[in-house]
């Protein structure tokens, strides 16, 4: 496969939380299909008519004691508001998805 034929993928929500002084948002969890990258998108459901994409500034892996696998924490940029909303709903066990493209 061709990194050209690579259009994102699905990534499963862990649990997830913010840094306010630094305007990021942290997902944690797995990449369940396809890819991720440094400068695409999450796009993160907040309610059936609002989808947050949130690009994604950084990747690390983190691992847990008690899990086998490490987690992937994907470090997205966002403002107070995205915060605000994003804090305001529960995110665990949520599936989003990952974009090459999107508005930031």
């Amino acid at each position: 496969m061709r990194i050209a034929d690579i259009k994102g993928g699905q990534f499963q929500i862990v649990n997830s939380f913010a840094i306010r002084a630094k305007e990021e948002f942290y997902l944690i969890g797995n990449l369940v299909k396809g890819a991720v990258q440094v400068e695409w998108f999450a796009n993160v459901q907040i309610s059936p008519t609002l989808i947050l994409n949130l690009r994604i500034k950084q990747l690390e892996m983190a691992e847990v004691y008690g899990d086998e696998s490490p987690y992937v924490i994907l470090i997205a940029t966002a403002n107070f508001k995205q915060v605000d909303q994003l804090i305001s709903v529960d995110l665990n066990s949520k599936s989003i998805a990952i974009t090459v493209e999107g508005e930031d």
